[in-house]
């Protein structure tokens, strides 16, 4: 299952009260559009998020790191974002 999927199913799961998204096509449909707008909104993170990956990147202290996460981050979302149905 890739992380689209994972996404999807979870959202599908509260999604009119669904138990399985799979289980309805209109419903996995509806899931997986709902996954990408909402992978879609994450994709322009918070300066929070961005503190926290520049906080991770290995460098100087004074170095700012902030355009690097933001890259990295871009790129695991637009990596789950190509992902097949």
């Amino acid at each position: 299952m890739t992380d689209l999927e994972r996404l999807a199913r979870v959202i599908g799961e509260c999604y009119d009260g669904c138990a399985d998204p799979v289980d309805t096509p209109n419903n996995w449909g509806r899931a997986m559009e709902a996954a990408r707008a909402v992978l879609t909104a994450l994709r322009e993170p918070s300066n929070a998020v961005l503190d926290a990956g520049a906080d991770n990147l290995v460098g100087s202290i004074d170095d700012d790191w902030r355009g690097d996460a933001l890259i990295i981050w871009r790129a695991m979302i637009d990596s789950i974002l190509s992902e097949t149905e």
